[in-house]
């Protein structure tokens, strides 16, 4: 299965941030093993460095960027992809861009704890734990 992560949901799991991390981490887990392609786009990776800048510290963000590298499939954002999410007209346009992303690539779901910033979307949205547990449902 191709989930698109959230940048949410990446923080979540990268920076361990309570109440969220447990399913987060099973996610990056699932990924790490291959169980699972996450996919998210370069503007994730841009906000945890961002983030866990200011979290963690420069050295550590850019520690936590390389293991997005090694662990997600990351998509670019070109002139056509910020031109689509300016049309969307969203409330956030930083979810209009990731929507954007998430549709072009081969998702079969986007992963977010906010479903309201991906309203209208012909993808499935699913939160981590609704994930997880459709997962366990598919196992023999």
């Amino acid at each position: 299965m191709q989930v698109f992560l959230d940048t949410n949901v990446v923080c979540d799991a990268l920076f361990e941030r309570e109440p969220w991390k447990e399913d987060a981490l099973a996610i990056l887990t699932l990924s790490r093993q291959q169980a699972i392609t996450a996919i998210v786009s370069a503007l994730t990776i841009a906000n945890v460095f961002y983030i866990g800048r200011k979290l963690v510290g420069r050295e550590r963000a850019a520690s936590t960027v390389r293991t997005c590298l090694a662990t997600f499939v990351v998509l670019s954002l070109d002139r056509d992809a910020v031109a689509e999410a300016c049309g969307r007209g969203g409330s956030d346009f930083e979810d209009d861009l990731q929507l954007t992303r998430a549709l072009r690539s081969s998702a079969d779901a986007i992963v977010t704890r906010d479903a309201n910033g991906f309203r209208g979307s012909p993808l499935v949205i699913w939160t981590p734990a609704e994930f997880l547990s459709r997962l366990q449902t598919k196992k023999p």
